[in-house]
């Protein structure tokens, strides 16, 4: 193939490097548009479970998908009519076999799945990638990308489906933070409402400076570790706020209590952002906003 793209990934301070066909930014790859891609070996498709499992010697991950199968776009509207449209065959959430065709679960069944199976593009994970083992969670990383993306081999749709186990995506907020540079970037996980990808991620983006900004003005005396408040000058901004430059421990923990403190809240269109101000205080919150939290958290480009 004639266009070739060095792919990057770094880990404790050292890189590694490999030659691999035509990938773009994650906003193009492997998110939301097509590219050219081959299958090495006339393998069969991965499917769902052997991503779970971390086990997928015998398969191949299946190449970029655009739209679903030639199926129309879903219409999944959320809270009273307000419109989510989305590249899978159900709005009922998840990435099954049902949705492999999806551009929707291109993050599941592509860019996950080639992560797992080839370690050496997938250096910055919480654990080893172990056959068989308990879920992790992992770095998706591209030079040159403006965003790049953590995201778990736990099939979990988004936000709101992270109550049973929070103890596990407190850890994943935790495995996020430390993949971030806080001086520069911020980290925002969307709504149901705007997500484009039915799999759990969070991006890691070029920080807003508006928002850098509120939050260097902000009295942090107002705001505890634990539990969000009323953000002083955005009515759409529920936050906590860690000193010292401090990691925000328990934040899926946290968003669990402000869904309970907010019953009547439209929870699809609910996200979560992190980001670091001037004084070093680490902001975390939630974002009740038709848009989402990328807006709020990362640079407009």
């Amino acid at each position: 193939m004639a266009t070739n793209l060095m792919i990057l990934i770094l880990s404790a301070g050292c890189a590694s490097a490999l030659n691999i066909a035509g990938l773009g930014s994650f906003d193009s790859h492997p998110l939301d548009s097509p590219l050219l891609y081959e299958r090495a070996a006339a393998l069969p498709l991965c499917n769902s479970t052997q991503i779970l499992n971390m086990d997928m010697t015998g398969c191949e991950c299946r190449a970029p998908q655009t739209g679903c199968s030639g199926k129309d776009a879903s219409d999944c509207s959320v809270c009273n009519g307000l419109t989510a449209i989305k590249n899978v065959t159900s709005c009922d959430g998840g990435c099954t076999d049902k949705e492999a065709s999806c551009q929707g679960c291109g993050l599941w069944f592509h860019s996950l799945c080639d992560c797992l199976k080839n370690p050496q593009w997938c250096t910055v994970t919480s654990a080893a990638i172990k056959k068989n083992d308990s879920p992790i969670w992992v770095l998706l990383s591209q030079p040159g990308a403006r965003e790049n993306l953590t995201t778990t081999n736990m099939r979990v749709s988004g936000i709101l489906d992270t109550y049973e186990k929070p103890k596990f995506f407190d850890e994943g907020w935790e495995f996020t933070q430390s993949a971030y540079i806080p001086q520069e970037q911020a980290l925002a996980m969307n709504s149901v409402r705007v997500r484009t990808h039915e799999q759990i991620h969070t991006h890691i983006c070029r920080r807003n400076d508006d928002l850098y900004e509120s939050f260097g003005k902000a009295h942090i005396k107002n705001y505890n570790s634990v539990n969000m408040t009323r953000f002083e000058s955005d009515d759409e901004l529920y936050c906590l706020a860690v000193p010292n430059g401090g990691v925000v421990k328990d934040f899926s923990s946290a968003l669990g209590r402000f869904f309970a403190a907010h019953p009547h809240t439209c929870k699809e269109k609910i996200g979560a952002g992190i980001l670091q101000d001037k004084y070093k205080n680490t902001w975390a919150c939630a974002t009740n906003s038709s848009s989402g939290p990328l807006g709020k958290f990362c640079h407009k480009y």
